[in-house]
């Protein structure tokens, strides 16, 4: 009887798979999977669903293996067998397979393993998270940040700079101002301008050699996002620093204006890399 109903789970499963890999070919006006494709998703489910662990593994390896399309078809099972709970190693490769897949369906179960005990895990799945996206991504990228491990604190800073998640500003103002340098750049990334002050404002109570990380970002971001009088103001919080480190900062934002920005910034650069030369720790 046992035997009867995996067997009918398993059918169910792959109905299910094959079916959105035929709606996403759908939606992107293309041709449904093929025999073969359909051949390689019966295997990869069911190695997945596979009560051997090596199997399990195998399963999770073919699926990174596939072409996207293809993979995507397999995503519902890979995803229901991770949230059930995998041992370490297992668990390890399926949260590096389903970062290559790269669903978004993926980072509500992705999530449940940032309250790992074992801290590879969670910098793992911190690393997965960036790549499978969506609010389910933001949300548990914020919570890292408040992680006992630094570097999983440093990667979940990072990845919500690479996700754009103005949303969870607040939660990088809090990081960094707990020590995670990483939270810097996120914030330079995504930060409104009245955050961006609130940023800038920081200066001298953080490292230098933090806070331009943020600078950097805020400088070189669209003009479209970052109006010309607000990277000034940034110029000047810098060129009042008076230090070899802030000259040296200014000349490489000089080298590398672009032609066709803003002339009135590319002046205020100019005049604040004249300042500051022949500070202390400066070029003569």
């Amino acid at each position: 009887m046992r035997t009867r109903k995996l067997s009918a789970w398993l059918c169910g499963a792959l109905v299910v798979a094959l079916a959105l890999g035929v709606v996403e070919a759908q939606a992107q006006g293309t041709r449904g999977p093929s025999a073969e494709q359909e051949s390689r998703v019966r295997a990869v489910i069911a190695q997945l669903t596979s009560k051997e662990r090596n199997d399990v593994r195998d399963g999770y390896v073919a699926m990174e293996s596939l072409d996207t399309e293809v993979a995507a078809a397999c995503v519902q099972t890979a995803n229901r067998v991770l949230a059930r709970g995998l041992p370490v190693d297992l668990a390890t490769t399926a949260l590096r397979a389903l970062a290559k897949v790269g669903h978004e369906s993926s980072s509500r179960p992705i999530r449940s393993y940032l309250v790992h005990r074992h801290t590879e895990l969670r910098r793992e799945a911190v690393k997965a998270l960036v790549k499978t996206k969506g609010p389910d991504a933001k949300l548990g990228l914020r919570r890292a940040l408040s992680d006992g491990d630094a570097m999983v604190r440093g990667l979940a800073a990072t990845g919500l700079g690479e996700l754009g998640a103005t949303e969870h500003v607040d939660g990088l103002f809090m990081a960094l101002d707990h020590d995670v340098a990483e939270a810097a750049a996120s914030i330079g990334q995504l930060c409104t301008a009245d955050q961006c002050e609130q940023y800038a404002s920081r200066t001298g109570r953080i490292g230098f050699d933090v806070m331009v990380t943020g600078f950097d970002q805020i400088l070189f971001r669209d003009p479209k996002q970052m109006t010309d009088d607000q990277k000034i103001r940034i110029i000047g919080r810098v060129r009042e620093l008076g230090t070899g480190e802030a000259h040296r900062f200014l000349k490489d934002v000089q080298g590398r204006w672009p032609q066709d920005w803003s002339e009135r910034v590319k002046k205020a650069v100019d005049l604040a890399v004249q300042s500051t030369q022949g500070a202390p720790g400066g070029e003569p």
